[in-house]
């Protein structure tokens, strides 16, 4: 979010402003039970990740149902979106209340009616939307035992199979053809209950073999370790237990199909695809009692392997991974896999999106993936040219307003397998959305690797742009634009193409003002119609000379995690920042080019008790201007050795379970490392158990959705008959395999890395689970501990005093502490007098505010907070008038 600067309003306008604003006439008056203990370690990735233009959450957004709303203009009834409309959406205090996680959907084939299954914190929501413009709320089936924030769904021969990760919930199985001719909301009972498990993270189905397949089983003897755990549901009301998969441990998705891709040796065959943790891993279950590890394959730039699927073809197979975006800093990722060969899967290309939102759950359908990216909501992919490793946005429909950052809000899933093409989103604070893509049918996209034209003065800047084909579409398509500035003409060469093609798009420049405008282009054939957006960045001069902030010259004992601020530089676009061990800059130790905010926190520790060297450089069309050199040094790193004092603890030979060390660690300070060392245990057949550490709890703005307990896998059923146990864990050892049996007290990487552990508070207590997962043998947990390595708490910087940072403030130049936003636009109350959100403030506001004055409550023109709209709130939007809104204008007087 680019800082945009106001101006004092001396003109006669103001008066006449003023004059229109009388009194008389016309005054309108803790960790969740329920967390998973393989699930993401993201508390650490949040607080390393770049700041990428991070924007406050928004409000849940409250809005009726009863009218479709067109998308038109990039936007249907508040939410933007492209080739979507918006059929209705039903917010979570008509469906039951509590949060929402997954969807589902069920066609009667009897009455041709479609069903959403929603899932819920407290059970299973049914909706009616045979009428998509008005849903049919019809009740819920609670959950088996307790709330939880994971439920997830599948329907196979008109039943549903609900699992959660409650604990000893079991699999719910509800018979649909219930929901036949009610009009009026039940409160429901499960048709039979499975509970051959406990809790589970997800299930997949593969209604072609009537099996059902749990993962992420736990809190019961399944046998499974989190991996498959297989169940023949051809006859829904007597699921019966069908043999497991623990290969690989812990599965936290799957898809299982009969495979009929080009692979000729495995047609015919049952095959899941497996999604665990770190890896692709494919497996052969056509036996039930001896399914084959076909091939395990990991990935560059993996965070946690999420979820994925397969075209309809078996060819390719689309994969997300929820937390790359966080830990490497990119905009939305899909990796695209060739797997014409199960047994040698390859990642043969990526699509980076336009928004940085972390990506959570996809399907596809025929040509089109439909992607569930959190923040950005629903997003839809053209799927046509995979083969070439290109994916091109078909249109979207962004269920969050206000942000698209990276982060845990927005909407949790999708299901676009109703016969209609009518598609449903689950929004987890929102509720459901139903959704009528527009541009599924044949037609065409547009698409460029540059969506940005740069100009200095005046003159021609000029891009590349492709036009794609969607299906069979093979006519001509003419463009136009949008947006241009004053003294900007847009023109096409050539005016017109048949797709696929290529054309260029270019801005002629006579006198514009500075600035950083949006401008669409449009491509169209008769009532065919595409949007795409690029921004002109016009300047006339050099950007100013940027000033750096914090750290402070000559700074000592500095946090190795320091987010590193500068100013909002007049005139300048994007930011390149660099670290060194010397001035002359021959040592840089960091360096990242195109920032768009003018902060940027390390995602690896700087190194510690070093002297280093800063500078940025600030650029904008005319060049770039770099900032005086500044230094500072990191603060030593300091390490605690945190002996266990609880064991030693026995592991029962009767049975299977876990049990549990805990360690309580002390002191100030933020981590930058963890080991684990002098575990010790003794237990024959060291293969049966898993290890796991936990770290302290972390409070963080998505406690409610996802775990504040991180949790990492450091050994996973090693060594096969060996026993015993003796051996250090360090994600800094020598990679390779532990040695069998693990009993050498030597030093080796663990499954997972322990810096998931990195950028949190040093205090809190820690766990050791050992999960022993095969009955028959027995042993103890004899020692354990940790070293813990730790940097000062890093300081930041908050220009107005109200206690928020300013990476994070919407309003950085006003105090604003409790950072009111009641219009959701990411700017707070008192920086944004621009009611009608037109991007000015001017007299349509000044209407506005007239029709609230001294009008209580929580009003968008309570500007200051106190109440009430009155003179106070006047006198700010005078300040304000014939200027923008924005975190960093003009203070207010007062």
């Amino acid at each position: 979010m680019s800082e945009r600067y106001g101006q004092w309003v001396r003109s006669g306008s103001l008066l006449v402003a003023t004059a229109i604003m009388t009194v008389s006439g016309g005054m309108a008056c803790p960790v969740p039970d329920d967390a998973d203990s393989a699930y993401h370690t993201l508390s650490r990735l949040r607080q390393l990740a770049p700041k990428l233009g991070v924007e406050r959450a928004s409000p849940v957004v409250q809005r009726d149902s009863g009218q479709a709303h067109a998308c038109e203009g990039g936007v249907a009834e508040g939410f933007a979106c492209n080739n979507v409309d918006l059929m209705s959406f039903t917010p979570l205090t008509q469906l039951g209340g509590g949060t929402a996680n997954d969807i589902w959907g069920w066609t009667d084939a009897l009455t041709g009616k479609e069903y959403a299954l929603l899932g819920k914190t407290g059970g299973t929501a049914f909706v009616d939307i045979s009428d998509p413009v008005e849903p049919l709320y019809l009740g819920t089936l609670p959950t088996h035992t307790q709330a939880s924030t994971w439920r997830d769904i599948k329907v196979h021969a008109d039943h549903a199979f609900i699992v959660s990760e409650a604990a000893d919930h079991g699999m719910q199985v509800f018979d649909l053809t219930q929901l036949r001719g009610l009009t009026t909301p039940q409160n429901f009972v499960a048709t039979t209950h499975y509970d051959g498990f406990g809790a589970a993270h997800n299930i997949a189905i593969n209604t072609d073999s009537g099996f059902a397949y749990a993962v992420g089983t736990r809190n019961f003897d399944d046998g499974c370790a989190g991996g498959l755990h297989m169940v023949d549901i051809s006859t829904p009301t007597q699921p019966q237990f069908a043999g497991c998969y623990s290969g690989d441990g812990y599965t936290h998705d799957a898809q299982c199909v009969i495979y009929t891709g080009p692979d000729s040796e495995h047609q015919g065959k049952e095959i899941c695809f497996n999604y665990n943790e770190d890896t692709l891993t494919i497996v052969d279950v056509t036996n039930k009692a001896t399914p084959v590890q076909l091939a395990r394959v990991t990935y560059f730039g993996s965070g946690y392997t999420h979820q994925g699927w397969v075209t309809e073809d078996q060819a390719y197979l689309l994969l997300d991974d929820e937390t790359d975006e966080l830990a490497y800093g990119h905009n939305t990722r899909t990796y695209i896999w060739d797997i014409g060969d199960l047994d040698a899967p390859v990642v043969s290309g990526s699509y980076l999106s336009s928004v940085p939102a972390i990506d959570h759950n996809q399907y596809i359908r025929g040509s089109f993936a439909f992607q569930a990216n959190y923040r950005a909501g629903l997003r839809i992919l053209d799927i046509s040219n995979i083969a070439s490793g290109s994916l091109v946005e078909n249109g979207y429909f962004d269920t969050y307003p206000g942000s698209d950052g990276a982060d845990f809000d927005g909407s949790w899933s999708v299901y676009p397998y109703f016969p209609s093409g009518h598609v449903i989103v689950s929004g987890i604070d929102e509720g459901l959305f139903v959704l009528e893509p527009t541009a599924l049918e044949p037609g065409f996209m547009l698409n460029t690797n540059d969506a940005r034209l740069e100009q200095c003065g005046d003159g021609i800047s000029s891009t590349f742009f492709t036009v794609d084909p969607v299906g069979s579409y093979n006519g001509a398509v003419s463009f136009a634009a949008a947006g241009a500035p004053p003294g900007v003409t847009i023109g096409f060469t050539p005016a017109s193409v048949t797709p696929p093609a290529n054309f260029i798009v270019a801005a002629n420049v006579a006198g514009a003002q500075p600035g950083l405008y949006p401008v669409t282009i449009t491509a169209t054939d008769g009532e065919l119609g595409f949007d795409q957006t690029i921004y002109l960045e016009l300047s006339q001069q050099l950007p100013a000379t940027p000033q750096l902030l914090l750290p402070a010259t000559n700074a000592k004992s500095v946090s190795a995690v320091q987010t590193l601020y500068w100013n909002a530089t007049p005139g300048a676009f994007h930011y390149d920042l660099d670290i060194a061990t010397d001035p002359a800059f021959t040592d840089v130790v960091l360096s990242v080019a195109g920032l768009q905010q003018n902060s940027y926190a390390p995602v690896v520790p700087l190194p510690g008790a070093t002297g280093l060297y800063w500078r940025v450089r600030a650029f904008n069309a005319c060049g770039s201007q770099l900032s005086a050199t500044r230094s500072f040094t990191t603060a030593p790193g300091g390490c605690e050795l945190f002996p266990s004092s609880d064991v030693p603890i026995a592991i029962s030979p009767v049975g299977t379970g876990t049990v549990i060390s805990n360690l309580q660690t002390a002191g100030g300070g933020i981590i930058t490392d963890v080991n684990v060392v002098g575990l010790q245990a003794t237990h024959t057949w060291i293969s049966d158990i898993d290890i796991r550490l936990e770290g302290p709890v972390i409070a963080h703005a998505s406690a409610q959705r996802h775990p504040e307990r991180p949790t990492v896998l450091i050994m996973a059923q090693s060594c096969n008959n060996e026993d015993n146990l003796d051996i250090n864990f360090d994600d800094d050892a020598a990679p390779g395999a532990l040695p069998c049996p693990p009993t050498d007290g030597g030093t080796y990487q663990p499954a997972n890395p322990l810096a998931a552990f990195s950028g949190v508070p040093v205090q809190g207590d820690w766990n050791l689970l050992v999960t022993d997962n095969f009955a028959a043998d027995g042993g103890s947990l004899d020692a354990w501990g940790l070293e813990i390595c730790t940097t000062p708490t890093p300081q930041f910087l908050d220009t107005d005093g109200d206690g928020s940072d300013d990476t994070i403030d919407n309003c950085t130049l006003v105090a604003n502490a409790e950072q009111r936003d009641t219009d959701a636009d990411g700017f707070g109350n008192r920086c944004d007098p621009d009611l009608n959100n037109d991007g000015n403030i001017d007299f349509a506001d000044l209407v506005l505010l007239k029709a609230a004055f001294f009008a209580s409550g929580d009003l968008d023109t309570d500007f200051d907070g106190d109440g009430a709209t009155n003179f106070v709130d006047l006198n700010i939007m005078k300040t304000y008038f014939f200027s923008s809104p924005g975190p960093s204008s003009l203070v207010p007087s007062e």
